[in-house]
């Protein structure tokens, strides 16, 4: 159906949160040489950046990643469920807008008459 990129949030594992205290670590060091050494400018800042980042997501163990995802009708029970590409693991799902719903009936009309040209 709809396929796009959205943020979805995942669980950190232990390897992962260690290696980013060790990248947090690193940056934090060459931050405060640059700030010995008076260098002032971007790298400075987009290295406290990257360090605020990793320090978020070292204390919440989670991180944001943006994934491809696809919408899914279910006719069924009249939602439409976002998929992620890549797990097939189900990030929301949603009542279908009156709109959507319309669609569907539009789309069932179609496939029905379209059956009895066939025939």
């Amino acid at each position: 159906m709809n396929e796009r990129h959205e943020p979805v949030e995942e669980a950190l594992g232990p390897e992962e949160i260690a290696k980013r205290a060790d990248e947090l670590a690193r940056i934090m060091g060459e931050v405060a040489e640059r700030e010995i050494g008076k260098e002032l400018g971007t790298k400075i800042d987009e290295l406290k950046g990257r360090g605020r980042e990793l320090a978020r997501e070292i204390r919440a163990r989670r991180t944001i990643l943006q994934v491809e995802v696809k919408d899914v009708r279910n006719e069924e029970d009249g939602t439409i469920e976002t998929v992620r590409m890549d797990t097939g693991e189900l990030v929301r799902s949603r009542r279908m807008t009156t709109d959507e719903r319309q669609t569907n009936l539009l789309d069932l009309r179609k496939r029905k008459d379209k059956g009895k040209s066939d025939s």
